[in-house]
């Protein structure tokens, strides 16, 4: 059976990686509810880092934001840029 979630090597999940998206980095906002954040890697690969505020007060409401936006990312790989960093903030 094919699993179908991320693996590991499409998640960003180092404080220097996020960094350097976060500077590096062009924004685009969708809807004001959606901001993405994307640069450039020389893997080959998409990853995927995921930054979800606090002022979504309750943790439940927080995992359930990130599995959608997993979710998202994981079905339509495409849409997103060859070879690039995305992080994802909803707001």
């Amino acid at each position: 059976m094919k699993k179908e979630g991320l693996s590991k090597k499409e998640r960003l999940k180092k404080n220097k990686d996020f960094e350097r998206v976060f500077k590096e980095g062009k924004k685009i906002w969708i809807n004001s509810l959606l901001l993405i954040i994307y640069a450039k890697n020389n893997l080959g690969f998409r990853r995927l880092g995921i930054v979800v505020s606090r002022k979504i007060k309750k943790a439940v409401k927080r995992s359930m934001v990130k599995r959608w936006i997993r979710e998202l990312f994981r079905r339509n790989k495409d849409w997103f840029p060859e070879s690039s960093d995305i992080i994802i903030i909803p707001h």
